[in-house]
């Protein structure tokens, strides 16, 4: 069952989606299959307190509420299919994790992974840029640790002293 984002619970299960494109082209189709999902989500039969959102026009964020009804692995799979069949219906690729994205002066810009570390150790992003954590796996996380200065996270290890 649809619920307004807001109205989860902070302990509300997250998973975070990149996509492999600035999808504001085809937002009513990504839009369109998230509802859907959301709407029909079920765990063991026991529909799912679910809801989404977008970000910057590349991020999809899903979320279950476990206070209500728990995701199980059969439904967490599930999603992952619908995202898969999102995915052939707008183009947009939901699964590289090739690239970083990284947030500079409000807009998204991506890099390789095989070269974050060579671009941080030439200094060619600050240690104030703003990178998405992708580990964050609760509405509280995600509200307030998602987005994260680069000398916060795990590449600060690649930072100078």
């Amino acid at each position: 069952m649809y619920v307004p984002f807001e109205s989860l619970a902070p302990q509300s299960r997250i998973w975070v989606y990149f996509a492999n494109r600035d999808f504001s082209d085809v937002v009513s189709i990504v839009e369109q299959g998230l509802n859907h999902l959301c709407r029909e989500w079920l765990a063991h039969g026991a529909p799912l307190k679910a809801s989404y959102q977008i970000r910057y026009n590349r991020f999809v964020i899903l979320a279950v509420d476990p206070s209500f009804n728990e995701a199980s692995g059969c439904s967490i799979d599930g999603s992952v299919h619908a995202l898969q069949q999102l995915q052939q219906t707008s183009g947009v690729d939901f699964f590289d994790r090739t690239q970083l994205p990284v947030l500079v002066k409000g807009e998204i810009k991506v890099y390789p992974m095989t070269s974050i570390k060579s671009i941080i150790v030439e200094n060619k992003l600050e240690p104030g840029t703003l990178i998405f954590n992708p580990v964050v796996v609760t509405k509280d996380d995600f509200e307030n640790i998602w987005v994260t200065a680069l000398e916060k996270s795990w590449l600060s290890k690649y930072l100078s002293n």
